[in-house]
């Protein structure tokens, strides 16, 4: 296992295409965290000026909601993570360097066994970096804080690291049988936004909410804010069960297909 890695870091911390998608997607996490908040409070005060009846402030990070709020904001740029993988998937390919893997001995389960490893510590240290900046702007912003409401809901941490892990074994499915970048981000964000909601919409939502990306969307539910209450709208407190399991199968058939293609692929 460290050889693996080894292996598969050394060919990462090389790739400038790495460090810049990474870097973007960490540097926009953290502004978006930052930048929220200032946007949500000041439209609010900016309506109770003009309303007769006063609206609730958002308090997005205060404990026990913002571990579920922070993660829900974050899962809409994991993006960022999808193409990184599928570029380096990709280059791998351009660059002849999963040939070159095989010819020096490797076999294709040590190959995608190198990739999921790599891409599952990417994943863990995404997570990490998430718990950290949640952590904080929990105890900066939460006036009372008790080990009662601390704790509740911090398991939406371990769930925003199977969304992550999840949509990147897609994307490297998506790259092994396309071999080319922009044709493999083409495809994926054609499919992402557009195809895969036509056909949750026609097949309608018994059966649509089997399919990958739909499942992903309601893994992390939207806040339950004040505001939406107040409107009569009201979104679920916890992460389903059900949505929990169907990740965790898409995980285990992208990683079984992504070996399957490897082992009848001629390189």
């Amino acid at each position: 296992m460290r050889r693996l890695l080894k292996i598969e870091f050394r060919k990462l911390f090389h790739n400038t295409g790495f460090w810049v998608l990474l870097g973007l997607y960490l540097a926009v996490s953290l502004f978006s965290v930052f930048v929220i908040q200032e946007i949500t409070d000041q439209f609010i005060s900016n309506a109770n000026q003009k309303s007769p009846i006063p609206i609730p402030t958002l308090q997005l990070y205060h404990f026990p909601n913002i571990w579920q709020n922070v993660p829900y904001i974050l899962s809409f740029f994991r993006i960022f993570l999808g193409i990184l993988v599928m570029v380096f998937i990709c280059n791998e390919y351009s660059y002849k360097t999963i040939r070159s893997n095989i010819f020096n001995g490797m076999s294709r389960k040590e190959i995608l066994g190198s990739k999921i490893l790599s891409f599952g510590i990417i994943a863990i240290f995404v997570t990490l970096f998430v718990f950290l900046l949640t952590l904080i702007f929990g105890l900066v912003n939460t006036p009372d804080i008790s080990s009662a409401n601390f704790f509740d809901k911090m398991s939406f941490i371990p769930v925003f690291f199977l969304d992550i892990f999840m949509y990147m074994c897609f994307a490297m499915l998506v790259a092994q049988l396309l071999k080319k970048a922009g044709l493999s981000i083409a495809i994926f964000l054609l499919y992402s936004y557009i195809v895969e909601k036509i056909i949750v919409y026609k097949v309608g939502d018994t059966i649509g909410q089997f399919f990958p990306l739909d499942t992903l969307n309601r893994l992390i539910p939207p806040p339950n804010i004040k505001i939406a209450q107040a409107f009569g709208v009201n979104f679920k407190d916890m992460y389903s069960a059900q949505d929990v399991i169907i990740a965790i199968a898409w995980t285990i058939i992208f990683i079984a297909l992504n070996y399957w293609i490897l082992k009848k692929r001629d390189f």
